[in-house]
């Protein structure tokens, strides 16, 4: 790993980025030739020649995962991220602990490192290690905060799983405002603009805060400014609400149903898909669901009264319906595609894609590995 030093004296942010060998070069070579033959034998023959090639390791890791073989799956990917770690530049780990390090994730040199904490952080999660998934998140997002991986879609999670409501709600009020892009500082938009964060600051509130009248109002700001996110929770606690006559009530209103309509933003519409299969789980316990029953309620009376009130800061219900409408215009185009549904579930899919390369062959016996060499990294 290099770096270019400091880029920002006041706040001290430097720049670092991994750089390629020769014999890594080609490595990367032989990789695409080896995927290029629809043989997973190639792979575990090329990592043989290369014990350390983050590619070739990433992809014997997926064959592994869909293939049921998770254990091998993470051994495998903990050595790709043991291979980052071993090639960091001596300043790299204070400048990451400080959130001063900057690693730019679109350089093809530096993609293997994000790709791989962000199915380690999925992996984490799913054996329930959310605290350490919440700091391997967190160290994700802090090296780019452009969010190439979605990290911002899962952190809220992570969050709420570990016990960590304060930091969330510190994070929610500081990370949106002042963020590194483009090799500066950036004033944006309130991370509350996203439906993910609206209703998990509610959560977070609900759980922690001494008067429930608080979270009652977050979470009635939440309702009224993304609706369709408290629905498409909904259906999938369809086993917990289904036989609920008051839901099947709230879910008939206008301004929750979406059952012969789609939003007019296809981004808007996709993040509150991610939120709805990431979070649903949270808001399966009675006590939750309850609450969320309640506060629904009184966002119905709000629209149909369509008066303001002093729990939504003296505003109306349509006035939040025009404050969604402005941060999310409509729009067919998805800027969130990158953002696979199936990346934020626990639900394990064992096949792989039917365009992949190497989706007819499965992977060869786990003793094929060789990991007796000590090659160099990069």
């Amino acid at each position: 790993m290099v770096t270019s030093g400091v880029v920002d004296a006041e706040s001290g942010m430097s720049d670092f980025s991994f750089a390629w060998k020769d014999d890594y070069a080609q490595a990367n070579f032989d990789f695409e030739i080896a995927v290029g033959s629809h043989d997973p034998n190639r792979l575990f023959s090329l990592l043989n020649h290369y014990p350390w090639h983050l590619e070739t390791l990433l992809r014997i890791s997926e064959l592994y995962h869909y293939s049921g073989q998770a254990q091998e799956s993470s051994e495998i990917l903990e050595r790709c991220l043991y291979a980052c770690e071993r090639a960091w530049h001596p300043n790299f780990t204070a400048a990451a602990s400080s959130g001063l390090a900057h690693l730019d994730a679109s350089q093809p040199e530096n993609k293997p490192m994000f790709e791989a904490l962000f199915r380690h952080v999925i992996a984490l999660t799913r054996r329930g290690c959310h605290k350490t998934a919440l700091e391997c998140a967190k160290l994700c997002l802090g090296l780019d905060h452009t969010d190439p991986k979605g990290m911002l879609h899962m952190i809220s999670y992570f969050a709420l799983r570990s016990g960590e409501e304060e930091w969330l709600l510190r994070f929610v009020e500081d990370f949106g405002h002042k963020r590194w892009v483009g090799g500066k500082w950036e004033l944006h938009g309130s991370l509350l603009n996203f439906p993910d964060f609206a209703y998990s600051k509610a959560m977070a509130l609900y759980t922690i805060a001494d008067d429930i009248k608080v979270a009652d109002a977050e979470l009635l700001k939440a309702m009224l400014t993304y609706p369709y996110a408290l629905t498409a929770t909904l259906m999938r606690l369809e086993a917990a609400v289904s036989s609920d006559k008051d839901w099947k009530e709230i879910l008939a209103h206008e301004h929750f149903d979406f059952s012969n309509c789609a939003l007019d933003s296809r981004s808007l519409e996709h993040v509150s898909d991610i939120f709805a299969t990431r979070h649903h789980l949270l808001w399966r316990p009675d006590p939750i669901l309850h609450w969320a029953k309640r506060v629904a309620r009184s966002a119905i009376q709000l629209v149909d009264s369509m008066k303001p009130s002093d729990m939504i800061d003296g505003l109306t219900a349509a006035e939040f319906v025009t404050i969604s409408l402005q941060n999310w215009p409509a729009s067919e185009e998805n800027d969130f595609t990158h953002l696979v549904d199936d990346d934020f579930t626990d639900v394990v899919k064992r096949a792989l894609p039917e365009d992949d390369p190497l989706a007819a062959r499965g992977p060869n016996d786990p003793d094929h590995f060789s990991d007796d060499d000590d090659g160099d990294e990069f």
